[in-house]
């Protein structure tokens, strides 16, 4: 078993290095998002008629976030798509921006429509079904993925009965 790796310092020289670069102001833009999400439909791998960029702020780093602890996806839903009930343990706050359609919540059917606000708690199983048979749906999703993901805490089930997956980034031997 190797050493674990170990230190001490002053209680002045851990409040110095545990600061964090200061998070600027941004903005990303409606139209570049939309080009985006509708590019994103013929690559996307979480199937066919659903199109997901996830929003990223270079300041946050390795938490690929809006915020050191936030991050957000936009997605857009081509008419009559559904997605495959997936779980995750990390909170979704989906917020509706253009269309109609339903998601299914351990369970639990909830409908929405443009300027609705839903939230999927961590290792809830969830899948969203735009309805409309001639509009996309495109809704926007905060997440917690950079904290849990620090915690080493983070785990996907999609689709559900899919191998759990771990996402965590291995480190070298010589950083153990």
């Amino acid at each position: 078993m190797n050493e674990p790796k170990r230190d001490m310092m002053s209680y002045k020289e851990f409040l110095e290095k545990s600061k964090k670069p200061y998070v600027r102001p941004h903005i990303w833009k409606w139209k570049d998002i939309e080009a985006k999400l509708q590019e994103s439909l013929s690559e996307d791998f979480m199937g066919d008629g659903r199109g997901t960029i996830a929003l990223v702020h270079e300041d946050t780093g390795e938490s690929y976030g809006v915020s050191p602890t936030m991050n957000m996806v936009a997605q857009i839903f081509e008419p009559g798509e559904r997605n495959k009930p997936h779980r995750h343990t990390n909170l979704a706050l989906s917020i509706i921006v253009k269309g109609e359609g339903y998601s299914i919540i351990d369970g639990e059917k909830v409908e929405w429509e443009a300027g609705d606000v839903f939230i999927a708690s961590p290792w809830s199983e969830h899948e969203h079904c735009n309805t409309s048979e001639t509009e996309q749906a495109l809704f926007y999703t905060i997440q917690d993925v950079p904290v849990v993901s620090k915690m080493g805490t983070w785990f996907r089930e999609s689709p559900i009965g899919a191998p759990k997956s771990h996402i965590i980034k291995n480190q070298d031997k010589e950083n153990s």
